[in-house]
C-alpha cells in the first residue's frame, strides 16, 4: 500500500536504554479513553473540537489532573488536540513527563497539568 512508518532516533534510543537498564520498556498512559470531535461535528453540535473524555480511570493520571467524563481536551502541550496528537504524545513522551492540557468543561475553558504514568 505504500505506507511507511518512522520512529525518531530519540524514541528508539530511549526504548533501547530502558531495555538495557531494566529488561523492559515502559509506555506512558494518560488514564482516559477519548473520542475525537472534528471541527465539523463541533460546529454541528455547538461545542468545541478536540478529544471528548469518555472514561477516566480512577487514580490514573487524568483523574489526578482533575479531568472528568464529558470534558473536551482542546490542546495538548499547546498543540491542537486530536487522535494523532495524542498518539504522537504517547509514542514520543516518557513516563513521568508533565503535559499541559487545555480543556473545556460545560463550555468553560480550563487548564491543568497531567503527569504521564506507566501503562498498567
Amino acid at each position: 500500500m505504500g505506507i511507511g512508518f518512522a520512529v525518531p532516533a530519540s524514541t528508539a534510543q530511549r526504548i533501547v536504554d530502558e531495555l538495557l537498564a531494566n529488561g523492559r520498556a515502559t509506555h506512558p498512559w494518560i488514564g482516559a479513553q477519548t473520542a475525537q470531535i472534528s471541527q465539523d461535528t463541533a460546529d454541528r453540535f455547538s461545542t468545541v473540537a478536540g478529544l471528548f473524555v469518555q472514561e477516566v480511570t480512577a487514580g490514573g493520571p487524568a483523574a489526578s489532573a482533575g479531568l472528568q467524563v464529558g470534558d473536551v481536551i482542546t490542546r495538548i502541550n499547546d498543540q491542537a488536540a486530536n487522535s494523532v496528537s495524542l498518539a504522537w504524545l504517547l509514542v514520543s513522551a516518557k513516563v513521568g513527563d508533565e503535559v499541559a492540557i487545555d480543556y473545556s468543561r460545560d463550555g468553560t475553558a480550563q487548564h491543568t497539568t497531567l503527569t504521564l504514568a506507566e501503562q498498567p
